[in-house]
């Protein structure tokens, strides 16, 4: 009998917090009320299940259950090229197409590696390496001694690197940032997420102040501190920016991210693999950069399906290309987080396995994980936003 999907269903889901959390920024305050996840199920007129995991939005929901359920049951889950002209020959100006194909294409490569009886690795091109470097994501608008506090009990759960959200106040920010190097010296690395310095918040000045002030702690990299069209500015300020520089997190397009890495800036390269396109595309993209001595660290992940995906990805590269993988650390029992995550949680039967800083890659086919199905009925999708910001300028 031929393999053929019979089944397609993408769940749009929440997880709110118990309490609105309210974190104190420049210019205001940031409250979090919830966390959403996107999850795909494809199932095969032979009882195989895929996982797919995407971006969390009504409209991709909606173009997934509508328009790429009627293009993918029927087909066979190998034929990925034929799904990709059906789709896109037609519907390629469809706001959040994109990102709805990248969910439904890693459901279908699932599928295919279990077909097979080998890890999705094997699938995308080959596996060169069985572990994956992380840091810990989680530290959003903490002072210096929530930070210290938290980076403990992350070095307690065997990670070895942190990245804080940073934008209470450039003086704060400094202070947070000394606080956790002065607790943690190298070769513990220090990540820091400056998406809030962007806009009206933190000028041009104020972020290549800022930059050179942080030079002495050492950073591994300083992730988008100015708009992008203002980097060039930036760093003509700066002259030798004295901290690394990542971007290329809010490319809109594969095209224009593979045009980033073509020049000599930013000094690492930030990967969203599910929003530019998905699994296949990220192969090609990091193989199309690896000679040029290129950086990457894979991020932009919130569940730990996406990152089990994201590490069959990254085993076919080696650690001089994909260098970091971000794992989102939130609270729960036994884990110290900003805040709790319960879908995420209970997502898989088995937790991923960290090991000194590492996360080990599954080897079983597919995704190598057991997705656990009852997260679709406890955690139903709550409308409204996940946070919002109060402005407390006159």
């Amino acid at each position: 009998m031929r393999v053929k999907v019979d089944e397609l269903q993408a769940s749009l889901l929440s997880s709110p917090l118990p309490q609105p959390l309210r974190r104190p920024v420049q210019g205001g305050q940031v409250t979090i009320y919830k966390r959403d996840c996107l999850l795909v199920r494809a199932r095969t007129n032979q009882g195989q299940v895929g996982y797919g995991v995407g971006v969390p939005s009504p409209n991709v929901a909606q173009l997934i259950n509508r328009n790429l359920r009627a293009a993918v049951v029927g087909l066979n889950p190998g034929n990925l090229p034929g799904l990709r002209r059906k789709v896109f020959q037609r519907r390629s100006r469809y706001p959040g197409l994109v990102q709805a194909f990248a969910a439904v294409e890693m459901a279908l490569l699932d599928l295919q590696g279990q077909i097979a009886g080998c890890p999705l690795s094997e699938v995308l091109g080959g596996r060169v390496r069985g572990r994956v470097r992380i840091y810990a994501s989680g530290g959003v608008y903490l002072d210096g001694e929530e930070s210290v506090r938290e980076a403990g009990l992350w070095a307690g759960s065997g990670f070895a690197a942190c990245k804080l959200a940073l934008g209470r106040s450039p003086r704060q920010d400094l202070q947070t940032v000394h606080a956790l190097r002065e607790a943690f010296p190298p070769p513990w690395g220090i990540m820091v997420d400056a998406r809030a310095w962007r806009g009206e918040r933190y000028g041009l000045e104020e972020a290549a102040r800022l930059l050179r002030e942080l030079a002495p702690s050492r950073l591994e990299w300083i992730e988008d501190p100015v708009a992008p069209e203002a980097t060039g500015a930036l760093r003509q300020s700066l002259k030798d920016c004295p901290v690394p520089i990542s971007g290329g997190g809010n490319e809109s397009s594969l095209e224009g991210w593979l045009k980033l890495a073509r020049m000599d800036w930013p000094d690492l390269l930030q990967l969203d693999v599910l929003h530019l396109g998905g699994l296949v595309d990220g192969y090609r993209a990091l193989r199309e950069v690896r000679p040029l001595g290129r950086r990457v660290a894979i991020g932009r992940l919130s569940t730990p399906l996406e990152a089990a995906a994201l590490a069959q990805l990254a085993s076919c590269f080696g650690a001089d290309l994909v260098a970091w993988m971000e794992w989102p650390q939130y609270s729960g029992e036994g884990r110290s987080g900003t805040y709790p995550f319960r879908l995420a949680e209970q997502m898989l039967h088995t937790p991923l396995w960290i090991d000194q800083g590492e996360l080990i890659v599954p080897e079983a086919p597919g995704l190598g994980v057991k997705v656990n199905e009852a997260v679709i009925r406890r955690f139903p999708y709550r409308t409204g936003p996940c946070s919002s910001f109060q402005s407390t300028a006159p």
